[in-house]
């Protein structure tokens, strides 16, 4: 998940595909490593998980990545409870994309069409690009007359120092309905046909009136918006000669057939925190390092196709 997808929205329903359209190639943005990847945002209030999103950038890949076992037709998802706040959503999601690393990275740098790659958004576009840094602004569509739609900033930072590796990081720039987002893409190259995806994201907002009527919606709405993003990342890197109305149709038929209650249901307890200066020292906070994970829940697989 590149954003905070699915966030408040009561009806999850299918889009509406138009006809096949032919994509043309993104721009190439000019790449500098200008801004530190792995600190915190001058300015920007750090989120009881900020730390721990940092130290995963301080580290990179995991060393003990389940590349070689994952199928590299599913998205393995794990979803990570918070102790003192059951609607503070956490996730961690892993896959095999069969595609080259440039091919992944294309579809990430490709902010230009994320409104179209991701579902649910009336406007996202890009506010500034300075170097590695890159502010961009959300417009998510709310499907009930009587709430407005959510408007956001996040600020993202890359880093492509290695070879191998990219990473991608994303921060709220600024509280409003929405409390808190944390996230990291990290890819690796798995080969000339492969590459290795992971991504962990923990978000908390003002749910308001869906909390009092739909409250289960939650957690499903948003791992569902999520889930289907990942599933657009991977079908566009596979297929780049898709339209994003087919990218879309695809993701959600997968969707379907591998609906998201098993993860949740199967949520495991996020034990550390990040952030000692909030009021989570009651609980006795230490600041993250190797956060053992439990084992992964669940696999959304794709169908098979032809």
């Amino acid at each position: 998940m590149l954003a905070v997808v699915a966030l408040l929205t009561v009806s999850s329903a299918s889009p509406v595909l138009s006809a096949e359209k032919t994509e043309t190639a993104p721009e190439k943005k000019q790449y500098q490593q200008k801004y530190r990847f792995d600190q915190a945002i001058a300015g920007v209030p750090e989120s009881r998980y900020t730390s721990f999103i940092l130290d995963l950038a301080r580290r990179g890949p995991s060393k003990t990545d389940q590349s070689e076992t994952l199928s590299g037709d599913s998205v393995t998802i794990q979803c990570l409870e918070t102790l003192d706040n059951p609607d503070y959503i956490g996730l961690k999601q892993e896959m095999v994309i069969h595609a080259p690393l440039k091919a992944v990275e294309a579809v990430l740098d490709d902010f230009d069409h994320y409104k179209e790659l991701f579902p649910g958004f009336k406007d996202v576009h890009v506010v500034d690009r300075d170097a590695n840094r890159i502010t961009t602004y959300w417009e998510q569509k709310i499907p009930v007359f009587f709430i407005p739609n959510i408007k956001y900033e996040l600020v993202y930072f890359l880093d492509k120092s290695k070879p191998s590796v990219r990473m991608y990081r994303y921060h709220l720039k600024e509280e409003s309905k929405i409390k808190a987002v944390d996230g990291i893409i990290i890819l690796e190259d798995k080969g000339p046909r492969n590459t290795y995806y992971t991504e962990y994201d923990f978000y908390d907002a003002h749910w308001g009136i869906l909390k009092t009527i739909a409250p289960k919606r939650i957690w499903k709405d948003t791992v569902e918006g999520i889930v289907l993003s990942d599933l657009a990342i991977k079908l566009k890197a596979e297929n780049p000669t898709w339209s994003y109305d087919k990218v879309a149709e695809e993701s959600r038929n997968n969707l379907e057939v591998h609906p998201v209650e098993q993860a949740i249901a199967q949520k495991k307890l996020f034990k550390k925190f990040a952030n000692t200066n909030s009021k989570d020292k009651s609980l006795g906070v230490k600041k993250a390092r190797e956060e053992k994970i439990p084992p992964l829940a669940c696999n959304i697989r794709l169908k098979k196709r032809g």
